[in-house]
């Protein structure tokens, strides 16, 4: 009776997992918390993983590639801020370097001076040096290096 059971859960988790993971990316992470949450068996998850993967419905190089695009994109995020949530969602060091590599230089640098120049907007009567270390502690909030931040900084205050 209860392989009657778990045959049914592996099938109906494996046809919603499957469903999820064709319409938006997904990790490893992601579909294992989501099925725990549904309180499918460990052992079952594992082979979902597995058929997953398997199939082609999960590809964490290809999810780290577009979770970087779209935090970096989307919600300005640095790369310091981005490789912290990947590797929270166990993505290998490889993956993670691998999808990073989409961000430009040029790019990079500009989204952080736009974010520090908006954010010298809302900073009212301070002295320069109270200025630039909120502007260095608000980048440094959204992931970006504290050298590129003090570069900004430096710039958009002379």
């Amino acid at each position: 009776m209860e392989d009657i059971v778990n045959q049914y859960n592996y099938k109906s988790a494996l046809q919603k997992m499957m469903k999820i993971c064709s319409t938006q990316e997904k990790c490893k992470h992601d579909i294992y918390t989501k099925l725990l949450n549904w309180k499918v068996a460990e052992d079952i998850i594992e082979k979902i993983i597995e058929k997953l993967v398997s199939e082609n419905f999960i590809d964490e190089s290809r999810y780290s590639k577009a979770f970087v695009n779209d935090k970096f994109k989307f919600n300005k995020w640095g790369k310091t801020k981005i490789r912290f949530e990947l590797r929270n969602k166990h993505i290998s060091e490889a993956d993670i370097e691998n999808g990073l590599e989409i961000i430009s230089e040029d790019e990079y640098f500009k989204t952080a001076t736009e974010l520090l120049k908006a954010k010298l907007k809302s900073i009212k009567n301070n002295t320069t040096y109270e200025i630039k270390s909120k502007l260095i502690r608000y980048g440094y909030s959204r992931g970006f290096e504290q050298d590129l931040l003090y570069k900004i900084a430096d710039s958009i205050l002379k």
